[in-house]
């Protein structure tokens, strides 16, 4: 695997901005989705339909798909432009290791901090076989541990280390079968896992296999980032307003579908078609705002603070859940700016001093003010 120069890899700013959007809309979904459900308030009748006015809240756990498309995007990168090639297990093994560096540090501390200071297990042994889950990336096939009960939000992070690990070999099939018969065998084990792990689709989860049915349920959203990473490298000329507007129509169509489903106005089987549309939604947006990035894009997509927002992401993402005992249904503006205080402070000093405690130049870990013309040309591979 050919790598580099550079120490750490110059960013491309719309992903950053992009993941400071879906941060922000995991972290107020995880402090309103639950008084919202309590409340009366869900929906409003429009042309004879029922919607929710707080549908960019109810809709606040689809970022998540965004965050498969996002890591696929980058991971797959280097790939499609020949910074780097796969070429046998030895590459794959390097690879692996960068992924093992860059994820559990901070994975690491997060869950001694927690099992320490906010959780004491009944037994020693539990501790144990925490920290054995947690080091070794297997708990996504625990029984127990699927959802980590001391800090929830990270069953995404096994399901992406499982799956990251594993995109070399798909961009090998991709390069022997093609990008189009891969997407079309991914959504086919998409609509498996509804079948045969229907407890992947629940929140109240028992069952062992609950890991493999998430790893089918998210394999598409990985494999869109890297086939788009492909489509990317290439530089094709193609409209990029339309593929944004388009990507919006479908975001739209998709969050509609799910508050019918919140609301219970239809079958819960449509999500299954709601999360597609939003893979979908979500690509075809990337593609659109990166192909030609204009300065109102940029502003919009890519200012400064949501740059750092997406930047700090994996420490925001590990961070957010713990000290959210301070709000509740009837949270008032105080704590809700007490709550994002905190959280943004503690996520900088993990993002600093763990994340990149090696990085000398504190200031590199900032979003520039200023980019070179060709910045949007250079490589992130720099992803959690």
């Amino acid at each position: 695997m050919q790598e580099a120069p550079q120490s750490r890899a110059p960013r491309i700013e719309i992903i950053d901005g992009l993941r400071g959007y879906a941060i922000l809309a995991v972290i107020f979904g995880h402090i309103y989705i639950a008084p919202l459900r309590a409340t009366n308030l869900m929906s409003i009748p429009l042309l004879g339909l029922r919607v929710t006015p707080y549908t960019l809240i109810t809709n606040g756990w689809q970022a998540v798909t965004l965050f498969f498309i996002l890591s696929g995007f980058v991971l797959a990168l280097p790939y499609a432009t020949g910074e780097r090639r796969f070429s046998g297990s030895e590459d794959w093994l390097c690879f692996v290791g960068k992924r093992i560096r860059r994820l559990l540090p901070l994975l690491l501390f997060n869950t001694l901090f927690l099992l320490t200071f906010l959780r004491i297990d009944p037994a020693p042994r539990d501790t144990v076989k925490h920290l054995f889950f947690m080091t070794t990336f297997l708990f996504p096939f625990s029984s127990t541990l699927h959802i980590p009960p001391f800090n929830a939000p990270l069953w995404y992070l096994g399901t992406e280390f499982w799956l990251s690990i594993a995109l070399p070999f798909f961009i090998l099939c991709a390069r022997r079968y093609g990008w189009t018969l891969l997407l079309l065998a991914s959504i086919i084990f998409y609509f498996c896992s509804f079948s045969l792990f229907p407890e992947a689709w629940q929140w109240n989860l028992t069952a062992p296999n609950w890991g493999i049915g998430r790893l089918m349920m998210h394999l598409k959203d990985m494999l869109a980032g890297a086939a788009l990473a492909y489509a990317f490298a290439q530089r094709k000329q193609v409209r990029a307003v339309l593929w944004i507007m388009v990507g919006i129509l479908f975001l739209a169509y998709s969050f509609f579908l799910s508050d019918l489903i919140l609301l219970k106005l239809i079958s819960g089987r449509t999500v299954l078609i709601a999360n597609l549309l939003t893979t979908i939604g979500f690509s075809l947006l990337l593609f659109g705002l990166l192909v030609r990035p204009s300065r109102v894009i940029r502003m919009i997509v890519a200012n400064w603070p949501l740059q750092l927002l997406g930047m700090m992401s994996y420490s925001l993402y590990v961070w957010h859940l713990p000290p959210m005992g301070i709000l509740h249904a009837s949270a008032t503006p105080v704590r809700l700016v007490r709550y994002l205080f905190l959280v943004f402070v503690t996520s900088f000093l993990s993002y600093r001093f763990i994340e990149f405690g090696h990085v000398k130049d504190w200031r590199s870990l900032l979003p520039r003010r200023h980019r070179s013309a060709g910045s949007q040309e250079q490589l992130q591979t720099e992803n959690w």
